[in-house]
């Protein structure tokens, strides 16, 4: 009888320290709305150094419409990786003109420490979940409307 409330309270813990995180993780963003073709995705904006640096890591999940939006300083061939990711994720490359110029799709973390990064230039980067560009038809030259809420 002792082991199962052991049991219980250590699941208990867990269940409430997750949540606590991806509570407190979430809060940190402002977010806004990124259309591309005609998908729309609810997005956390990464734009401050840490930000940026963090990404999504340590998030376990994304809803199919919902995502992270990078914003850089300038444009460069900005590379990504998978440290500490929990899930694959579909990896879009903007550019200063709002438009798509690369895309990698189904980076998984099994990846790390493998680096991706477009051939050209990039100043906005959409990270959403893996299958989303093929099930929405995301490609390569597609506008990109982007909003801040």
């Amino acid at each position: 009888m002792d082991m199962r409330r052991i049991i219980i309270a250590i699941v208990t813990a867990c269940v409430v320290s997750f949540v606590s995180y991806q509570v407190f993780f979430t809060a940190n963003f402002n977010r806004g709305t990124v259309t591309v073709g005609n998908a729309k995705y609810e997005v956390l904006i990464a734009e401050t150094t840490q930000e940026l640096e963090r990404g999504l890591s340590g998030v376990s999940s994304l809803s199919p419409s919902s995502g992270m939006f990078f914003i850089f300083q300038t444009s460069a061939k900005y590379s990504f990786w998978m440290k500490d990711m929990k899930f694959p994720i579909d990896i879009i490359w903007i550019d200063d003109s709002l438009h798509v110029v690369f895309i990698k799709e189904s980076v998984s973390p099994e990846t790390y420490p493998d680096t991706f990064a477009p051939p050209s230039s990039a100043r906005y980067v959409l990270e959403v979940s893996a299958g989303e560009v093929g099930k929405n038809k995301i490609k390569v030259g597609d506008s990109v409307t982007f909003t801040k809420n």
